[in-house]
């Protein structure tokens, strides 16, 4: 029976990989046991993790654990299975952490590239506006010496969102460094070893 809390007091507990070696089972096989009810036990959370328990009173593992070995590198054997699957698991969360790290960096892109667009849209408005300065200036020479000023203000405006353009591309690229060496340090230097 899964439990959600704490394990009930009074009754002795262990954890699931010393279960799997009394019982000469997978980690995993143990957690679906507890689920299925097979086995009591459970799982609370702790540091956000959850931790997977089964009580050692119960007449299964009580049997399991005065049954000798049939072998004497029968609990080794055991005992590497459980490391053997605990490594299988942290390498298939380093995998999702992997495709998490991804994804964040490819909306972390998108959002690059739409900011580029907005600076190409405000740099557009900038030069229709450098035009409209233009002709104002034609149509008033009164007002000469303040349409040269506004000039004098919007080109140091273009110079400006040039300058942000140029640090999105130096953004990207770092983006770019980011991915590979996610990808040459993350992923285990053997998938295939993962499947089996």
């Amino acid at each position: 029976m899964v439990m959600g809390g704490p394990p009930q007091r009074g009754r002795p507990i262990t954890g699931v990989p010393q279960a799997a070696r009394m019982l000469g089972r997978d980690v995993r096989t143990v957690r679906r046991m507890i689920e299925s009810g097979e086995l009591e036990g459970g799982a609370s959370l702790a540091h956000k993790r959850r931790q997977w328990f089964v009580y050692t009173d119960q007449p299964l593992l009580q049997t399991q654990g005065r049954a000798p070995a049939t072998r004497p590198e029968h609990g080794e054997i055991a005992a590497l299975r459980a490391e053997n699957a605990d490594l299988r698991a942290r390498a298939m969360a380093a995998e999702e952490g992997e495709r998490l790290l991804l994804a964040g960096q490819a909306t972390l892109r998108d959002a690059l590239r739409q900011s580029q667009s907005t600076l190409a849209a405000v740099m557009a408005a900038n030069e229709n506006m450098l035009r409209g300065a233009d002709g104002y200036r034609m149509a008033a020479d009164g007002y000469r010496g303040a349409a040269d000023e506004f000039r004098q203000g919007a080109a140091g405006y273009v110079e400006v969102v040039k300058q942000a353009q140029a640090t999105i591309g130096m953004l990207e690229n770092v983006l770019e460094s980011y991915s590979d060496t996610i990808s040459q340090h993350i992923t285990p230097g053997h998938a295939g070893a993962l499947n089996t």
